[in-house]
């Protein structure tokens, strides 16, 4: 299924409008040894200027070409043990227009791959409406979507048979027969193949996990084949109308009609957006208001007169947006090595101090967005509550050394072997391996060996790696030295 983007893009010096459409093409799925937990999103272009950035904190590999040189490949790991979803942001190095694309159905194990294409677009705008209450399609097991529109050239793409007829009033009707018990079916195989690719994650299975995934990728393109159809046409911008949702014997009808967006519409919702702002400190508001003024800066009927204003509002929000979004980014990185390392991790103390630097920024550069006072107070408790800032010049410090462990990974069957600086170090209390009960302490490191400070808090001490699952290693008091053998 593709993922259609629409952004409007102008010249920089003589803003010759044209609008441009960014495709993000699903081209399939396959597994990789990732490390526990963790799954890749692959976009492949052939074009080397794209910067493609992640709502989440999600680990941006370095970019590389295919095999044949020909494309590049902008790739993201993430942890999606608990989250199976991402957001990314889309655009061009240079270009101050950007949107979104979501990915979903992300698995630990998997490397799920896209193409990023660009086509001119300059397709008419349809909307279709959705009729208040659903009618009764008399037929067991099936349903019927019934389209009416007066919209020349208009197509609908489906693998559903469909019937055609004329109104009174001289529309077209058109009748989508949609088999809703197959949809079911499909739906059911589908949750029997995520249940067997959830086994061989849980065992590690790579050997027999990438045939489960394309089995998956194939029942995928079926059943989205038969869960939406399209409507559309030469000359038409297509839109999806969803059908997994339909039940047993419903008829639901849609009005699809022609629509524009004119430049006062477009102005008068940037505008709005723009006046609001003081009021709010979340990044995505900045986000949507920055493609608000695009639109409205690259519509054919925007006076010249308007542009140097509107650009200077919009230069006002991008700023902003680029600032909050790094309060929120530090903010969240400080949150993910507390976590991990607890509060009194150096790390903590780092990310706090430059969320508060972020945040200064918008104040002084800002002040309007008053809720940035409360933030940064906030902000500032944290980083005074914290060890490292309570060092301070003619006090005496009192180290306590802390106890550490080293040792070397190695792993008894090498086909089992997982990249050394994909897995932590856990700690627990019990030789049983049980989530939820154990702590991250530390990483391996890339040669294999690894070395973490003993965490406090555990008078009886077991650590292990990821990829152990049945019991964990005793840490003897005073030991310093443990190898760890996977098996």
């Amino acid at each position: 299924m593709k993922k259609i983007i629409v952004i409007l893009f102008g010249v920089t010096t003589t803003f010759n409008l044209y609008a441009q459409t960014i495709i993000c093409e699903k081209q399939g799925s396959t597994a990789a040894q990732l490390g526990e937990g963790t799954a890749a999103v692959s976009f492949v272009s052939s074009q080397s200027d794209w910067v493609i950035k992640p709502i989440k904190g999600d680990s941006e590999q370095p970019r590389t070409k295919t095999s044949d040189g020909k494309m590049f490949v902008y790739e993201f790991h993430m942890d999606v043990s608990k989250d199976h979803e991402r957001t990314y942001i889309l655009g061009r190095k240079g270009s101050a227009i950007t949107d979104q694309c979501v990915v979903k159905s992300l698995r630990p194990g998997i490397r799920v791959t896209f193409n990023l294409e660009e086509q001119a677009d300059t397709l008419h705008r349809i909307e279709a409406k959705m009729g208040a209450s659903p009618g009764v399609y008399p037929i067991e097991g099936k349903a019927c979507v019934e389209i009416t529109t007066s919209v020349k050239g208009l197509d609908v793409v489906t693998d559903w048979p469909s019937e055609e007829s004329v109104s009174s009033n001289g529309a077209r009707v058109i009748n989508v027969i949609v088999n809703v018990a197959e949809i079911r079916q499909l739906e059911a195989r589908r949750d029997s193949l995520s249940a067997v690719m959830k086994r061989l994650e849980d065992t590690d299975d790579y050997e027999n996990m990438e045939g489960v995934m394309q089995a998956i990728d194939e029942l995928e393109k079926t059943y989205n084949a038969r869960a939406e159809l399209i409507i559309g046409g030469k000359g038409i911008k297509g839109i999806p109308i969803q059908l997994a949702d339909l039940g047993m014997k419903e008829k639901r009808r849609y009005a699809v009609v022609s629509i524009s967006e004119t430049f006062e519409t477009l102005l008068g919702n940037a505008r709005a957006l723009f006046a609001a702002y003081p009021s709010h400190t979340e990044s995505s508001y900045y986000d949507q208001t920055k493609i608000a003024y695009e639109k409205a800066i690259n519509h054919n009927d925007c006076p010249p007169i308007l542009r140097d204003s509107l650009r200077n509002e919009y230069i006002v929000i991008s700023g902003l947006r680029k600032k909050t979004y790094l309060v929120e980014a530090t903010e969240a990185k400080a949150k993910k090595a507390e976590k991990e390392h607890g509060f009194n991790n150096e790390d903590v103390f780092k990310y706090l101090a430059g969320a508060v630097k972020f945040a200064n920024l918008i104040l002084t550069s800002n002040p309007e967005v008053a809720g940035y006072n409360a933030i940064k107070e906030r902000l500032e408790k944290r980083l005074n509550e914290h060890p490292v800032n309570k060092v301070k010049s003619g006090e005496t410090v009192i180290m306590h050394k802390r106890e550490t462990v080293s040792g070397k990974v190695s792993f008894k069957n090498q086909y089992m072997k997982i990249a050394f600086d994909k897995m932590r170090v856990f700690a627990t209390s019990s030789p049983k391996i049980q989530d939820g009960q154990s702590r991250i302490v530390g990483k391996v490191n890339a040669d294999g060996t690894y070395s973490i400070v003993k965490p406090d808090g555990m008078d009886i001490l077991y650590l292990y790696v990821t990829g152990e699952k049945d019991k964990a290693h005793y840490v003897a008091p005073g030991t310093t030295e443990l190898d760890i053998i996977v098996k």
